[in-house]
């Protein structure tokens, strides 16, 4: 459903009004955070640019806008002889000008006395603008009452306000206040041309929401700076400056470094997938079928010298015949079922699945990129941060079951396709035990060591919400650290896979099986009993002190983004960060301060 484009106009001008109507009364509150002032811009002849002017002048700037925006809507009412006697028949947008000159003048009880008017000037006019809009479009009233819920959330709030008030964090970004957005920007969804748009500010909204308990809880101290970067973000895109997927690195990359980007995208395609997998194991079955109807090869040949399609016509024949299998060539025949149509339409449904998950990838990229929250404190303290707390032994143990498992069924996949293979060679058992052996140990070694465990967290880990990270920077680990944790993980599976090996020695296969249970054993006892330098335990097994590594988990699964590691800096070169900032590159290189003064003195000489 498309807006007709006058009523189009009339909402990105709403919207606008709205979002400026807060702003510019937040403009004039002492307790709404601000963005510090430059410095080198307040001399009076500067020519400066945006938040550089002085907060009156931004204040102004503001005004105009309301002023105009509320004039193109026709909601621009007369000046009650409550708000001020004097101003008969004046307007409110001539009269929010005169309070703006008599703000930035110098007179202070002016000043004063304009302040106390202008709060009542704008509680009235904004009474006015709803009851306007609403009788002449109801979409226009709902653009402008969103507009002002989420400048709300920026201008509105008094960062040391926990309560539940009309300037506290509880109100603003509560459950009514989350709802109302949330209603408001569903009937506007239309008038974006941008389908991620909406998405995208409704889940950003619904972050800060979610960490909001966190935030009252642990008082983080960036709080209210990251919420003003968000508001920026808020701005743009409601006021279509920008669209959330202009915000979108469509690189490969970026869907590689986030595996979990993709899972999310193919979440609404879960029945479709899962019919893909079934038809792929139908198609295992019935090679398998096919292949183990093979005739006895003749005596003194090689397994795998018979024809197969003798196997494919003898089951044919088993299941019916001939008649049997004219008939239903038959029935897929008359009902239209013919192998161009079957193709046709599975290209179709392909194509239909692909652009599904393509929206899909776009759209949590999309809100990746637009929500901007309080970032966490590190290193890790023993009772966590903001998102975050030592992964306890349950959850690391079941993300070991969950790799294994995995990995077995992938191993069963391997084994039976090499069964398949080697049954076509004069091959026998011990070959396809070495196969066994080999295929488990590589596909280890590829999972726990490369993609996604070189990403700092495999399957097991992404569905408990854990990651594993660096311990002194937070970063995803690189690729020493990933090898040494890989060991120990891969040595017991190997064992496990050469206790296959030794399945028909006997009680033999017994002596891997135990050396596994071992290694298990004494990494989950070093995990539990480990101790940091404060004395707390931080879960820390003897692989993660090898590898300097921490695996962290997500305080609640509200906060799994806070498990998104981030990437490792590239460290620039020795004469590279000397140029750059020579006392960083000093103090890289171990110099003490004297030293530095003693070169500086040497040099000068």
């Amino acid at each position: 459903m498309q807006t007709p484009s006058l009523e189009t106009e009339q909402i990105a001008t709403a919207l606008r009004l709205g979002w400026y109507f807060t702003e510019l009364r937040g403009r004039h509150d002492n307790a709404v955070y601000r963005e510090p002032r430059p410095a080198v811009v307040s001399a009076e002849d500067s020519l400066c640019l945006g938040d550089e002017r002085s907060p009156y002048a931004q204040a102004a700037e503001v005004a105009a806008i309301v002023g105009a925006a509320a004039a193109d809507l026709h909601a621009n009412p007369p000046v009650p002889p409550s708000v001020c006697a004097t101003a008969k028949g004046e307007t409110a947008s001539d009269r929010l000008a005169e309070l703006s000159a008599a703000l930035r003048g110098s007179d202070r009880s002016l000043a004063k006395e304009a302040r106390q008017e202008l709060e009542q000037l704008l509680v009235h006019w904004d009474e006015a603008i709803q009851v306007s809009l609403a009788v002449d479009s109801p979409r226009v009233a709902a653009a402008y009452r969103l507009g002002r819920a989420l400048a709300d959330v920026r201008w509105s709030l008094h960062p040391s306000d926990v309560d539940d008030e009309m300037h506290g964090w509880r109100f603003l970004l509560g459950e009514w206040r989350l709802e109302m957005m949330t209603r408001l920007l569903d009937r506007l969804s239309p008038y974006f041309s941008d389908k991620a748009t909406p998405v995208a500010l409704k889940r950003s909204i619904q972050a800060w929401a979610k960490v909001l308990p966190a935030i009252l809880e642990k008082g983080v101290e960036d709080a209210a700076k990251k919420l003003a970067d968000q508001s920026e973000v808020w701005h743009d895109l409601l006021l279509s400056e920008r669209s959330a997927t202009d915000l979108v690195d469509h690189d490969l990359e970026s869907v590689v470094r986030h595996p979990s980007v993709l899972l999310l995208a193919m979440k609404p395609f879960r029945l479709e997938i899962v019919l893909l997998a079934l038809s792929f194991l139908g198609l295992i079955a019935a090679s398998w079928l096919v292949f183990t109807n093979t005739p006895t090869p003749p005596p003194g040949e090689a397994m795998g010298t018979a024809p197969a399609a003798q196997s494919l016509v003898g089951l044919a024949q088993n299941i019916g015949g001939r008649s049997a299998v004219s008939a239903v060539i038959a029935t897929m025949s008359l009902f239209g079922l013919t192998l161009a149509g079957l193709s046709a339409r599975a290209k179709a449904r392909l194509q239909g699945l692909v652009a599904g998950i393509q929206e899909g990838i776009d759209t949590v990229l999309a809100v990746e990129a637009t929500t901007m929250l309080p970032g966490t404190i590190w290193p890790l303290q023993p009772e966590g941060n903001l998102y975050l707390r030592f992964a306890t032994i349950p959850q690391r143990l079941g993300a070991v079951v969950l790799d294994w498992m995995l990995l077995i069924a992938c191993d069963l996949i391997v084994i039976f396709a090499a069964w398949l293979l080697l049954s076509f060679f004069a091959v026998g058992p011990f070959a396809l035990r070495n196969t066994v052996v080999l295929a488990s140990l590589l596909m280890a070694l590829l999972y726990f060591s490369g993609w996604p465990e070189g990403r700092s967290r495999g399957i097991g880990m992404w569905i408990q919400r854990m990651r594993i990270l660096d311990k002194e920077d937070g970063c995803v680990p690189d690729s020493h650290q990933t090898m040494k944790r890989a060991l120990s993980v891969v040595v017991p599976f190997e064992l496990t896979a050469i206790a296959f090996w030794l399945w028909p020695y006997g009680w033999w296969m017994a002596v891997p099986l135990a050396l596994a249970a071992v290694w298990l054993l004494v990494l989950c006892w070093t995990i539990a009993v480990h101790r940091d330098e404060s004395g707390e335990r931080d879960g820390r097994g003897w692989h993660d002190l090898l590898a300097r590594t921490i695996v962290v988990a997500a305080t609640d699964r509200a906060y799994d983004f806070a498990t998104i590691a981030r990437p490792r800096p590239t460290r620039a070169s020795d004469d590279e960060a000397a140029v750059l900032d020579p006392a960083e590159a000093a103090r890289d290189r171990g110099e003490s301060a004297a030293e530095r003064r003693h070169q500086r003195r040497h040099t000068a000489h």
